[in-house]
């Protein structure tokens, strides 16, 4: 999942808020499918993680 991605990249909500250009809130909003990425923050939050924007767009609940 969203969350397993950031974690495994090290990465903090408030760190990889900074690097979306969001809040840390609106990252956890991602990691609980509250809300959902642009484009454009899907392909920074998936850079970050050094996955691909494909693998974070797809990517289901609770996999990683």
């Amino acid at each position: 999942d969203i969350r397993g991605a950031r974690q495994l990249a090290n990465l903090t909500q408030e760190k990889m808020g900074e690097i979306c250009g969001v809040t840390a809130g609106t990252v956890a909003n991602w990691e609980n499918y509250r809300t959902e990425m642009t484009v454009s923050q899907a392909e920074k939050f998936s850079a970050a993680c050094g996955l691909t924007y494909d693998d974070i767009i797809f990517i289901p609940k609770n996999t990683v």
